[in-house]
């Protein structure tokens, strides 16, 4: 199954809310999400209904990043 463009496509796919927040590194509002897999997503808050990951928008991303 793709990634969700949209939030209706989201909750489609079974997204849910869970909580507004701040990110940590560059201070945007994002939204958690609960994926269909249980694990937690932060979503860009102000995007005009498209459901972006914070991380591919975040200026501070890679402070974030799990080394492998």
């Amino acid at each position: 199954m793709p990634f969700p463009k949209t939030a209706d496509e989201a909750e489609a796919q079974g997204y849910r809310f869970d909580r507004p927040a701040f990110c940590g590194g560059c201070g945007a509002s994002v939204l958690w999400f609960r994926t269909p897999k249980k694990k937690f997503i932060p979503i860009d808050g102000s995007n005009d209904g498209q459901f972006v990951p914070h991380w591919a928008t975040c200026p501070k991303a890679d402070d974030f990043r799990r080394k492998r």
